[in-house]
């Protein structure tokens, strides 16, 4: 299926699940309701940043990542996360990979985090192949996405997924039905951006591809490496299979968010 269809198809559900919860919970706790936070406490991120991850080692670089806030709306780091950590990991052959984690404990609708490849194109990037990849995580499969980012200094293939409670949905669709479904509840899950990437200037279709699959193998290596608290950051607690929409992933075990 293409990724315009499954697009569609996300959308259709999305509505759907969103018009049957509206018809069958009150008005009164829709509006206003209060959202009680699902985590207390910030996690530190460096905790799921090990300075070594497989053949991989935490290395200074020059190379400025981009900024993860920037959506051209003038927001800062405040009015979006409560937290951002940047790092960079060589291999011995001499490629660099570059990490953005970006962390905010209560998400909302009108407070989410930034899709980046949002923050690519408000930054001057031309993005090109936006579509989704699967990458195999601790707790099963976890949807992520990929996109080439061309801008006047350098290119980048970016490798991404965006974590809601216990879930990762790889659409915007499946975002603001998390969410909303969150809210039904009154709670308010934490999320992270969980975002990898290679310098490249105007690869091939081999040469991205290549990097797309040296990314995922990488984020793959660093969800294990991580520590338990900074694999949790990463990807959540196990969920049950089989209990997520379409555009999120599933992975096996007991989940916080299986019962919203």
């Amino acid at each position: 299926m293409s990724p315009a269809r499954a697009e569609t198809r996300q959308r259709r559900w999305a509505w759907s699940a969103i018009a049957l919860a509206v018809a069958t919970v009150p008005s009164a706790y829709l509006i206003g309701a209060t959202r009680r936070p699902m985590v207390e406490k910030l996690t530190p991120l460096p905790s799921a940043l090990p300075a070594a991850v497989g053949g991989w080692r935490q290395v200074t670089s020059d190379l400025a990542p981009v900024d993860p806030t920037d959506r051209g709306e003038g927001l800062g780091l405040n009015d979006v996360y409560d937290a951002v950590e940047n790092r960079a990991y060589a291999n011995a052959a001499g490629d660099q990979i570059m990490v953005t984690l970006a962390y905010r404990r209560i998400q909302r609708p009108e407070s989410k985090i930034h899709r980046p490849e949002l923050c690519y194109y408000a930054q001057g990037y031309a993005i090109s192949g936006n579509r989704p990849v699967m990458i195999s995580g601790p707790n099963g499969t976890i949807a992520a996405r990929t996109f080439e980012a061309q801008g006047q200094a350098r290119g980048e293939t970016v490798v991404y997924w965006i974590r809601i409670g216990d879930e990762t949905p790889s659409s915007a669709w499946a975002t603001r039905l998390l969410l909303f479904r969150a809210g039904l509840r009154g709670l308010a899950p934490d999320g992270i951006l969980v975002r990898a990437s290679m310098i490249g200037d105007r690869l091939s279709a081999r040469g991205q591809s290549r990097h797309v699959q040296v990314l995922r193998a990488f984020l793959t290596q660093l969800t294990g490496a991580a520590s338990p608290a900074g694999r949790r950051l990463l990807v959540g607690a196990p969920r049950a299979s089989g209990t997520c929409g379409p555009g999120m992933s599933c992975n096996a075990g007991r989940s916080t968010y299986a019962q919203l």
